[in-house]
C-alpha cells in the first residue's frame, strides 16, 4: 500500500513509511486572563462571557476536556454564624449542558466561632472530560454558578494561578 490516506472520510488515519498513524485534528482555547464575578441567581449556571467559545471545525467524535479555576471569598464572618461560598463550573455545547460535567471548583465555609473571623479567599480548580459526537460549527463553552451566602464573592478566573481552557481532539468521523 502506498503512503496516503486510508480513512473513508479522508482525514482520520494516514500511512507514513508503511506505518498506520492517527491523524488527529485538535482545537484549543488560547490562554486568557479574566475575572468573571458570578452575580446570577443562586444555583443557576451563567455563561462565562469573558471566555471565548471553542468552535468545532469538523463533524465527528471529539474528546473534549474543560478545565476551570474559581475563587470563593468570604469578606468576614460574625461570631455565631456560618458563612458559605461555593463556585462550580460546567461544560456546555451550543449553550446546552453536557451531562456529568458539573464540577465544584471551590467550597469555603467559615464561622461559628466566638470571635470575628477575618476575610478568607480560597482558590480551586476542576476538570471534566467527555467523548461527544459534534458537528462543525458547534460551540463549546464554560458556565459557572454560585451557591453563596451574603457577604461573599464567587468568581471564575483565569490567570497565572489557574487557567480556564477547553481542549478538543477529534478521534474519528461519523
Amino acid at each position: 500500500m502506498a503512503d496516503g490516506n486510508v480513512c473513508v472520510d479522508n482525514v482520520d488515519f494516514v500511512v507514513e513509511n508503511g506505518q498506520l498513524r492517527l491523524n488527529p485534528h485538535a482545537v484549543q482555547s488560547n490562554p486568557q486572563t479574566f475575572e468573571f464575578v458570578l452575580n446570577g441567581a443562586q444555583d443557576v449556571f451563567e455563561k462565562i462571557t469573558s471566555f471565548a467559545d471553542v468552535v468545532i471545525p469538523l463533524d465527528g467524535y471529539w474528546f473534549i476536556t474543560m478545565d476551570a479555576h474559581g475563587e470563593a471569598t468570604i469578606t468576614g464572618a460574625t461570631p455565631g454564624t456560618v458563612v458559605n461560598a461555593e463556585v462550580s463550573a460546567e461544560m456546555r455545547v451550543n449553550n446546552n449542558p453536557v451531562a456529568g460535567t458539573e464540577t465544584m471548583l471551590q467550597s469555603t465555609v467559615q464561622g461559628s466561632s466566638s470571635v470575628d473571623q477575618p476575610a478568607l479567599a480560597q482558590h480551586g480548580s476542576g476538570s471534566a472530560s467527555r467523548l461527544l459526537l459534534l458537528n462543525a460549527g458547534d460551540r463549546v463553552s464554560i458556565w459557572g454558578k454560585r451557591n453563596s451566602d451574603p457577604g461573599t464573592t464567587t468568581q471564575v478566573i483565569s490567570n497565572t494561578r489557574g487557567r480556564c481552557r477547553i481542549t478538543a481532539i477529534r478521534i474519528g468521523g461519523q
